[in-house]
Order: C-alpha cells, then sequence, then structure tokens
C-alpha cells in the first residue's frame, strides 16, 4: 500500500499538496494525495482533513507531524527542517505565530525584512508553509498594495520560480505577478520607454492570469 494524504480546499492542504510536489513524493509515488471537494466532505461528515493514512494503516493528523513525515521518506528532512532540534522547534512557533496572526502579510513581511527566507539562510518548510496562507491574497492584490509589502513579494516571486514549485503554482492557477510601480519610482518619473514596457508587462500579466483561470 502506499501513503495516503486526503485533502480538502483550505491553506494547510495546500501547504502538504505545495510540500509534496517540491519534495518530489508524489512524483516518486511515496505519498499520493486525494483531494476531497468540500461538498462531499460536509455531506460525508468528515472533519480534521488534511490527514495522512501511512501504508501500515495508522493515521497522522497533525499538520506539522505530516510534513516531518513527508520531508523524512523523501530524504529532506534535514535540509527543510534542520539538523538540529532547536531548527524544528523554531519552524513550530512560526507555524504556530504565522497561522494565528490577525495580518500574516504585514508579519511575514516584516520577517523578511532583514532575510531572504523566513526562518534560514535557505527554503525550509516555514517557507512553504507561508506561502500557502498568504499566495491566494497576493495573486489578487493591487499594484500600490503590492509595493507596500515589497518584502513579501520579493520574497514570493523567488520561490514562485523554483522547480518543483512553480509547475505546482501553475496547477492550482496561483500566478503571483510583480507590482509594475517599483519602490522609489512613481510611473510618472519614469521615462516613457519604461512606462510603455510597464504598461506591455502588466498586460501579459492579466492575459496569463486569464487563461489560468
Amino acid at each position: 500500500m502506499i501513503n495516503e494524504l486526503f485533502l480538502s480546499e483550505n491553506e494547510i492542504s495546500v501547504f502538504l499538496e505545495i510540500l509534496s510536489s517540491y519534495t518530489r513524493a508524489s512524483n516518486r509515488n511515496l505519498v499520493k494525495c486525494l483531494k476531497i471537494r468540500t461538498v462531499t466532505l460536509d455531506s460525508l461528515n468528515i472533519k480534521n482533513v488534511p490527514f495522512l493514512v501511512l501504508a501500515n494503516g495508522e493515521r497522522i493528523n497533525n499538520c506539522f507531524d505530516i510534513a516531518t513525515f513527508i520531508c523524512s521518506i523523501t530524504g529532506q528532512k534535514d535540509n527543510l527542517f534542520g539538523l538540529e532540534s532547536r531548527s524544528i522547534e523554531k519552524h513550530l512557533l512560526f507555524f504556530s505565530d504565522l497561522e494565528n496572526s490577525s495580518d500574516r502579510l504585514q508579519f511575514l513581511n516584516s520577517v523578511l525584512e532583514y532575510n531572504s527566507f523566513c526562518n534560514a539562510y535557505h527554503i525550509t518548510v516555514s517557507d512553504l508553509f507561508a506561502l500557502a496562507l498568504v499566495m491566494k491574497d497576493l495573486s489578487k492584490m493591487k499594484d500600490e498594495d503590492k509595493v507596500k509589502l515589497s518584502n513579501v513579494f520579493r520574497w514570493a516571486l523567488h520561490l514562485q520560480s523554483l522547480d518543483g514549485l512553480s509547475e505546482q503554482l501553475s496547477k492550482l492557477k496561483f500566478n503571483i505577478c510583480p507590482p509594475i510601480k517599483f519602490f522609489f519610482l512613481t510611473n510618472d518619473a519614469l521615462p516613457e520607454d519604461q512606462k510603455s514596457k510597464d504598461k506591455k508587462d502588466k498586460k501579459g500579466c492579466k492575459e496569463d492570469q486569464k487563461e489560468k483561470k
């Protein structure tokens, strides 16, 4: 039997789906992702989704424990969680802080002000968790709001370009576009040729979003 990961349409399910893709757990048939629609969950009265059913029949409900298991069986635990127990505790604390924050984007923007990633000098489970929680908001945000969250967009655009993430985000129909007006120059202050280029970039981005819908 294969390990089966039951997912819904909530943010935690998106995180685990992204993690399975990034670690290649799905491609290597180590984890089979089974997405269940909300209407089906309601009709069958199924609660506490996502959950993982192991090949031996054991069930894991906790999101952090599921993520740990996926990273372990794919050989990515040391890389995505860290080698020391205190590193794992940092990720667990970050998960809790971000999930319970009244304003996730502002919290994340402050975390990324002096850091390229959320909890280390490279991508970890904290980055994947944060991306799953905010990417829906980022993909729909207006340019003037994007500029106010420049740290978040720098980080999100980098993650979106990584192998294993770019493909999965496309499947989920999330496309994060950079703000057309950048940090220190208003559009009025830009040269005419740059204004023209910005308009073309913005048009292309909007067309790309329409195609994915």
